[in-house]
């Protein structure tokens, strides 16, 4: 296996993100499914937290992400909160060990970003 070199392993809170605002193109994300790390709980405030942060780095009309998780009923939720920020363009079913799990494909909005900050 090839190894990595200069590569920079960072630790930070998705809901609050030290990068400037509109200035990430795309975000992948595995979010916790509540099963191994989190719990449904914690992910209701999670979900709406991070995707409102991610539509504020995130580059106004042409920002995108792919957002997978287990947590059907947290993710719809959080996407329908934050409805101008984000657009749902697709969304697939996947088997992973046994969890049905969604990937969700949503696009950032024109709206520009509201900030308390």
């Amino acid at each position: 296996m090839e190894q990595l070199k200069n590569v920079a392993v960072l630790c930070w809170d998705a809901t609050d993100l030290p990068l400037r605002t509109g200035s990430v193109d795309v975000f992948v994300t595995d979010l916790p499914f509540g099963k191994r790390s989190g719990s449904k709980t914690d992910n209701r405030q999670l979900y709406p937290n991070a995707i409102l942060e991610m539509g504020r780095v995130c580059r106004q009309k042409t920002g995108r992400a792919v957002l997978l998780t287990h947590e059907r009923r947290s993710i719809i939720r959080a996407l329908q909160l934050l409805s101008k920020y984000w657009k749902v363009h697709q969304t697939l079913t996947t088997n992973i060990g046994g969890l049905v799990a969604g990937v969700y494909f949503i696009r950032r909005t024109e709206q520009a970003f509201e900030t308390s900050k």
